[in-house]
């Protein structure tokens, strides 16, 4: 396959697989910081990775996968840098982290150690003195490859492989890209993808911040946008939606001004609070309805009044002089299989309405799927804020006044491949306007339940000053282990543990010598400070104890299940 058709034709596996394992620069990381792939970056062994590039990019990355990324030298010093952002769950199973002597006491509260650590050595197991985490399977088989024919034939597999749009495969980049790339500049290439005459962005929240996974909500009971309707326009919503939060999060409470909005839908929706709808609607908007809701979020509180903005669907092909888009036709036979491309003449497709009427022709051909899209979307609109298919896509003008009104509230991603244009008289016009006055921003009045606060209080009393128990305790196999992690634990739960009266098919249960003291929940749910592990499944989950509410020591007698996907901390 030609290479100029690859990167042509194939653009989104070219940059998958050039963030993945390219040695990339900063430059180019700087120029095209919109347009790239931060979470293969996040895994790629062949940046020269340094404390610039991290702190320069840190709220891009997927900071799991930095911390398991072998490259990265993760010393103590670079760690109490990022200790925020780091989960000792994958920096543990690091096999390049750096351990010592020195570094396994500076750690000792949080450390994990996977059994193939480059640097371990019997010393340093019994300066550990806990289990080491069982080998990766992953990194006893092979990477995944393509076969030589696949490779031989690249124009065909891309075609038939089922897996391309979605894994890479560092022999198709080793054999494949980058001799192809030889002295083609990669920067050149990105600068010729894209023209930024005029500048497009994607508007999303953020999902992932300095905690992890951002608050999720969700509507409570059934979720109106759930139900398809036919070019999924525009409906009214007689009653006031309820917003809880949903299951995934991780860290402290907190609420953004672009909450995540968990619709499950491919309608154009978001939740937003009324700072950023003031932002917004001094701004020419695509046909929209503003949705008032009632936001009732966990352990916090708030004054701010919640939005969900709904916009026609792909309104700005909605808008376009047919007569003046080129499409092309996508088809493909297999979901996961990747789309076919054919050119249209300019006018094959008369009307919005014969965009079905072409797929239909299509299906009635053999093809399962099809897809209609205009190489360019060159279209005459007023409009700052619209639609391509589900996506909702804002100028640079509406970026610019969010970030300047409410940094660091909202995500927004590269939305230069979809090739918009509108007359560039009239987006100048823009440029030099005056679009935006202030809005009215109001100051959040956000604040924690009374619960929360306590647990919290609590937390940093005990994080300053954990003072050792005073009360008697039984002179049995498990008094060691108490005094070690300053807790008592409930007779009962001894009685049981003793008598195996504790069943699980999912958890394995620990030896006492085992057991452990568990922190990493407590940023979100402060009351678990202190809790301790006394079962596993292998997979990050746990069984634990935690403190009874009014004392330092004891722990409650029932067990809880520890969600390392969800965050989420509940009785088992």
């Amino acid at each position: 396959m030609e290479f100029k058709y690859f990167i042509d034709n194939h653009w989104k596996v070219f940059l998958n697989h050039i963030c993945h394992f390219h040695p990339l620069e900063q430059k180019l990381l700087n120029d095209y910081v919109y347009e790239l792939d931060w979470k293969l970056i996040s895994k790629n062994r062949n940046i020269r990775w340094s404390q610039e590039i991290l702190e320069a990019y840190e709220n891009r990355f997927l900071w799991h996968e930095l911390a398991w990324n072998e490259s990265i030298t993760w010393d103590t010093n670079l760690i109490k840098r990022f200790k925020k952002r780091l989960d000792w769950y994958y920096l543990g199973r690091n096999v390049n982290l750096p351990i010592t002597p020195q570094f396994i006491q500076e750690h000792k509260k949080h450390i994990f150690i996977i059994e193939t650590n480059n640097y371990l050595t019997e010393e340093l197991k019994q300066i550990y003195g806990k289990e080491l985490l069982p080998g990766l399977k992953s990194q006893n088989t092979p990477k995944a490859t393509l076969t030589e024919p696949q490779l031989s034939n690249l124009k065909e597999t891309m075609v038939k492989e089922k897996k391309l749009m979605k894994n890479t495969f560092e022999n198709l980049y080793s054999e494949y890209i980058l001799p192809n790339l030889g002295a083609e500049n990669l920067q050149k290439i990105f600068k010729t993808k894209f023209d930024y005459a005029q500048r497009y962005f994607k508007l999303k929240p953020i999902e992932n911040d300095i905690h992890g996974l951002t608050p999720e909500f969700e509507i409570n009971g059934k979720n109106i946008f759930g139900e398809f309707r036919e070019g999924r326009g525009l409906f009214e919503i007689n009653n006031q939606l309820k917003l809880i939060n949903g299951s995934l999060q991780e860290g402290p409470p907190r609420l953004y001004e672009l909450p995540r909005f968990s619709d499950m839908s491919f309608y154009p929706v978001l939740l937003m609070s009324q700072n950023l709808k003031s932002i917004i609607e001094q701004f020419k908007i695509a046909d929209h309805k503003f949705i008032p809701v009632k936001l009732s979020p966990k352990k916090i509180k708030t004054d701010l009044q919640f939005y969900i903005l709904q916009i026609k669907y792909d309104s700005l092909l909605k808008q376009a002089d047919f007569n003046e888009l080129q499409f092309e036709a996508l088809t493909k036979n297999d979901w996961f299989g990747e789309y076919e491309s054919k050119q249209l003449k300019k006018g094959a497709i008369s009307n919005y309405s014969s965009i079905k009427l072409f797929q239909e022709n299509l299906k009635s051909q053999g093809f399962q799927y099809s897809k209609m899209l205009p190489l360019k979307y060159e279209v005459d609109t007023d409009d700052d804020l619209f639609t391509i298919e589900h996506d909702i896509i804002v100028n640079e003008f509406v970026k610019n006044a969010i970030e300047n009104k409410l940094p660091n509230q909202v995500l927004f991603e590269s939305a230069q491949a979809w090739n918009i244009k509108v007359p560039q008289e009239k987006y100048e016009k823009k440029k030099q306007s005056t679009i935006f006055n202030d809005a009215n921003i109001i100051s959040s009045n956000i604040e924690t339940t009374e619960e929360f606060t306590f647990y919290s209080n609590k937390l940093s009393r005990l994080e300053k000053e954990d003072k050792p128990f005073s009360a008697q305790i039984v002179n049995d196999e498990f008094q060691q282990k108490q005094i070690e992690l300053n807790v008592i634990l409930p007779e009962s739960f001894k009685s049981r543990y003793r008598k195996n009266l504790i069943s699980s098919e999912e958890f394995e249960f620990l030896t006492i010598n085992e057991f452990y003291t568990q922190n990493e929940y407590s940023d979100r749910i402060p009351e678990t400070y202190k809790s301790v592990i006394v079962a596993e499944n292998g997979s990050g989950d746990a069984l634990g104890l935690i403190l009874l509410k009014n004392d330092d020591h004891r722990l409650r007698e029932d067990l809880f299940e520890f969600n390392h996907e969800t965050g989420e901390v509940e009785k088992y």
